[in-house]
């Protein structure tokens, strides 16, 4: 019984949105980054920002391989200490059995969120300068993306069993999950001539990114419900579906290859960049424009719920429910999913060593870079998408020429408020970035309930 609760509430838990930068930089910057990125760090953020160059950089050729991942998880309630409390039995290695007040201690800290986990991970990235012709950029990286949402009865029917004059209502239970390799294309270019009166500099970037399926699970419809009268008789009505598609024909998983695909779609990344001043500038972007076509080894799993038991000494109404949690499994032609399409506006401002740039060379000694992010998903049932806006502000520190620490927060969204914190090494041929986007998980890490760790190096040639 335990187990099947940490499975619910684990996968309950496991949400990542894609509309939050994948990139190590912006994660410990509270999230920012559409007006602020630069390189390779540009993808999947603002492509138009590939064509931006720190002051006094000369580097033609960006490029990681096999260095960058990362791994979030939020939850309101999954903390280790959580965990320990009611999964790991009494501490003298006996099992521990769950009072009523136990029970309601977890139905009252996890019901009715909205919470998750992802993993991403870059498999190479580079950008290139072409002489006079602009920014050409690209990555090769898995996504494992997902959203869910359980609802208090859901929970409640899992730990008290089904009480008397009880209404079940599963129909806001939420699942979507995927795991997608993609291919992102992306070029970049500057203008001093277009709109030549607003901005100093005017930057713009796209982004085609093929997208390569592997695995897919999610609810199509859901309008189950149960409920008891004085009598302990059950009436349900409804069912709920799933839509699976896998690279196997089972239910199995497995690291996929380059060979066998589940599905094929196409992004689109759009952006742009107005540089207003020296110290001032402002972007925006609108990413995973596209969708997904599934059509491997497609299921549907439907569990209908049309019966009354009143008697389970009936092999009638014993099948009922034998069919009820087997289900009945279809199989169905392709069908699409949209990506997770995401705005984002943003402003950055520098800080230089001159603060009035006096001195000639004032403007090219950076000491602090700020940047202000609103976020908007406008999927709102893709996978690794929440339509909740999010606001982020973050800023970076040039203490030396090579060590720059990074801090930042976020608000809003279904994370509340977040510090992030994080820091960056840059040498003459290297460039190193760690950090999360909860310093809780590193301060208190048994109480932390959010979770998220990355790491990046990049090459300089």
């Amino acid at each position: 019984m335990k187990k099947l609760i940490l499975i619910i509430l684990f996968l309950y838990s496991s949400i990542s949105y894609s509309q939050y930068s994948d990139n190590v930089r912006s994660l410990s910057m509270g999230r920012t980054g559409v007006a602020s990125s630069y390189n390779i760090d540009a993808l999947n953020l603002n492509p138009a920002n590939l064509s931006l160059v720190k002051p006094k950089d000369k580097t033609r050729i960006y490029i990681n391989g096999m260095t960058t991942g990362g791994y979030m998880m939020n939850s309101k309630f999954l903390t280790i200490d959580f965990y320990n409390k009611y999964f790991t039995g009494d501490g003298s290695g006996n099992a521990k059995y769950w009072t009523t007040a136990d029970k309601e201690d977890i139905l009252s800290k996890s019901k009715n969120s909205e919470l998750g986990m992802g993993l991403g991970y870059k498999f190479v990235s580079a950008a290139f300068k072409i002489p006079k012709a602009g920014v050409l950029g690209f990555s090769f990286e898995d996504k494992i993306f997902g959203k869910s949402f359980l609802p208090e009865e859901m929970l409640r029917l899992t730990l008290f069993g089904n009480e008397i004059n009880k209404t079940y209502d599963f129909s806001q239970y939420r699942l979507e999950l995927s795991w997608i390799r993609q291919l992102n294309i992306s070029y970049a270019n500057t203008s001093k001539t277009f709109l030549k009166s607003m901005f100093k500099q005017f930057a713009w970037g796209v982004s085609l990114k093929p997208q390569f399926g592997y695995y897919y699970i999610g609810i199509k419809s859901n309008d189950l419900n149960f409920s008891t009268n004085d009598s302990a008789q059950i009436t349900s009505h409804g069912a709920v579906t799933f839509l699976r598609s896998s690279i196997r024909p089972d239910d199995k998983i497995e690291y996929p290859g380059l060979g066998r695909l589940a599905g094929f779609g196409w992004g689109f990344d759009i952006g742009m960049n107005g540089k207003i001043n020296e110290r001032w500038s402002v972007g925006m972007s609108i990413t995973d424009i596209g969708y997904m076509n599934w059509y491997g080894n497609n299921y549907e799993y439907k569990y209908a719920g049309e019966f009354v038991v009143t008697d389970l000494a009936k092999s009638e109404q014993l099948d009922s429910l034998r069919n009820l949690i087997n289900g009945q499994k279809t199989y169905i032609s392709a069908f699409q999913k949209m990506l997770p399409m995401t705005l984002r506006l943003g402003v950055n401002y520098k800080i230089f060593k001159n603060i009035f740039g006096v001195k000639a060379d004032s403007l090219s000694k950076e000491l602090v870079s700020i940047s202000l992010d609103y976020i908007q998903g406008l999927s709102k049932n893709a996978a690794g998408s929440s339509t909740v806006p999010t606001i982020g502000a973050g800023a970076e520190f040039f203490l030396s020429q090579f060590f720059i620490p990074r801090i930042g927060f976020i608000a809003g969204g279904t994370e509340g408020f977040l510090v992030s914190l994080g820091a960056g090494l840059d040498t003459k041929y290297i460039l190193f970035d760690v950090g999360t986007h909860n310093i809780a998980a590193i301060t208190d890490v048994n109480n932390a309930s959010k979770f998220s760790f990355g790491v990046n190096l990049k090459l300089k040639l």
